[in-house]
Order: structure tokens, then C-alpha cells, then sequence
């Protein structure tokens, strides 16, 4: 079983556009409404290669039934704290025109401490009820969300002998990987200013990024998967570095393809496949999401 964790929950409105004009009347052609926030998407993703998906978040305000039936849809097994705010609206704007994407983020509501208290006994009930085999940790959190608390959900997994996966940055990333095994998934400035910002960016050499994976693996249990954009993607793997090439498509909407990486990895590995036959299909999946056209 996927288990994936989200605290910024969020309605997500595609609208695409024949042509899209700043200072200007805009009209659009096509509207799609959605659930997102990182720990949704790839859950949303894992939920098609995987019979078994189970996602924890924070759910208020008048919307929050359309949010459980938009996940009934997904097949996402929702699990959630009651929140006292509204459930926030972000927006991804796509011109056919040019085929641009364009994102606007409203910033998650402020969590309340009673709130982050019921979330963290509903993650620990979870954990203990279902032993999933992953639990997914990605994106950041929302104001009211202390330093240590994600760290400590890490911990108490690890705790638990459930491995996880880390898909996030800086902070939050260094004090979380001191906790627990599974993987993490960057990319490749993430990686430099987490783990290797003693050195500048452009001698960050494949050999380099192989020693420190290495050592990451060795004194923290992780292994690093980490993209470059269009470029090779790179994966240690029994203490070397493999690379994985990208599929190079024409992009529509890239809104989401690292969550869709993160999901459909997780949920090939739960479905019996292999470490490396997950990432092959996730870099699939991702690129496919990236030239799904929408109009």
C-alpha cells in the first residue's frame, strides 16, 4: 500500500486558452477542475498502477465533500484532520497559442496547532492500521507548521520499519533524511544546495554526485534519484550512478509531472516491479503527463 502525505490540499482549475494576451480580456475555451497539492497528485498517479492508495491531509470549509468525491474518482482512499479554514484554488493557465503554461498559487492557509495535532495522531493510527510499504513526503508546509514536524513524522515511520520517500527541498530535506530509509527525489540544484553547496554548482561533476550519494546511503539509508531537466536522469544504485535518459516530448502542461514521478514510482514498486523498471515507467509517466494536450 502508497500512503502519501499532504498538508496543502488544494482545488486545481486548468483553463486553457486559444490565445492568451497580457492586459487583456481573456476568455477561455476549456475549463477542467481537479484536486491537487504534491501529496494528491502522486497520489493520484500511484492510484493507476496501484490497487491500494491511501492519502492523509487537511480538509475544511464548504468544499471539502466535492474534495472527497473528486478523490473517490481518483480511487485515492482519503484519510484527513478537520481544518477550520477553506480548501485554497490554484490555477494553471495553458495558451494553445504558443503552448505556455502558466501558474498561480494561493498560498495554503495558516494550520492551526489542534489541527496538526489530529494530523499527526490520524498518521499514526494509519501507519500502525495499514503498514503501508511507502510513505510519500513532498512539497513544503503551511505557515503554522514547525521545523521539526515533518522530521518527526519521518521518525516516527522509520520507527514503524516503513520506508519513505523524500521529495522536497532544503531544510525540511537535510533535517528529514536524518530519519529513516527509502529514497530521495530531487532535482539537481535541490541536490547541490542540500548536500553538496560547499562547492560551486558548475563542478558539480556525475562522480561527485555519485560519492555523496553514496555517502547519503550509507549514513542516512537513502537512495537519490535526481533530475535535470531535459537531461539524464540520475539514480545510484548499488554504489554507482545510472543514468536514466529523458524522454524528450513537446510540452503542454508540466503543472504536476514531478508528482506524477513520485506516484507512479511508488506505485510501480507496490505493484511487485522492480527499483529500476519504476523509474524507467515513472520517467514514462511524467513525460506523458508533460504532452497531454488538454484542448
Amino acid at each position: 500500500m502508497i500512503f502519501t502525505v499532504c498538508l496543502s490540499p488544494a482545488f486545481q482549475k486548468i483553463l486553457v486558452f486559444s490565445n492568451f494576451g497580457i492586459d487583456k480580456v481573456n476568455r477561455s475555451k476549456k475549463i477542467i477542475e481537479t484536486i491537487g497539492g504534491k501529496g494528491i497528485n502522486a497520489a493520484r498517479a500511484a492510484a493507476l498502477l496501484s490497487d491500494n492508495v491511501k492519502a492523509l491531509t487537511v480538509l475544511g470549509g464548504a468544499r471539502r465533500k466535492e474534495f472527497i468525491e473528486y478523490a473517490k474518482k481518483d480511487r485515492i482512499s482519503l484519510i484527513y484532520a478537520e481544518a477550520h479554514s477553506d480548501i485554497r484554488t490554484c490555477y494553471t493557465l495553458l495558451n494553445s497559442a504558443d503552448n505556455s503554461c502558466t501558474e498561480i498559487v494561493e498560498e495554503s492557509p495558516e494550520i492551526e496547532k489542534s489541527v496538526l495535532e489530529e494530523f499527526k495522531l490520524k498518521f499514526e493510527d494509519a501507519i500502525k492500521t495499514f503498514k503501508p510499504s511507502y510513505i510519500l513526503f513532498s512539497g513544503s508546509v503551511p505557515k503554522g507548521t514547525g521545523a521539526s514536524y515533518i522530521p518527526e513524522l519521518v521518525r516516527v515511520a522509520s520507527s514503524n520499519n516503513i520506508e519513505v520517500m523524500l521529495d522536497m527541498t532544503g531544510r525540511l530535506l537535510a533535517d528529514s533524511c536524518c530519519y529513516g530509509r527509502g529514497i530521495i527525489k530531487v532535482n539537481e540544484r535541490e541536490f547541490h544546495s542540500v548536500f553538496a553547496s560547499d562547492i560551486p554548482y558548475e563542478d558539480l561533476s556525475v562522480e561527485i554526485i555519485r560519492k555523496i550519494s553514496k555517502d547519503i546511503f550509507k549514513n542516512n539509508g537513502y537512495r537519490t534519484i535526481i533530475t535535470r531537466g531535459e537531461d539524464d536522469t540520475l539514480v545510484f544504485y548499488d554504489n554507482e550512478i545510472l543514468n536514466f535518459p529523458t524522454k524528450h516530448v513537446a510540452a503542454f502542461n508540466t503543472t504536476g509531472c514531478g508528482d506524477v514521478f513520485a506516484g507512479a514510482l511508488l506505485g510501480v514498486i507496490d505493484s511487485g516491479e522492480s527499483y529500476l523498471k519504476a523509474v524507467e515507467a515513472a520517467q514514462i509517466a511524467a513525460a506523458d503527463k508533460a504532452c497531454q494536450r488538454l484542448d
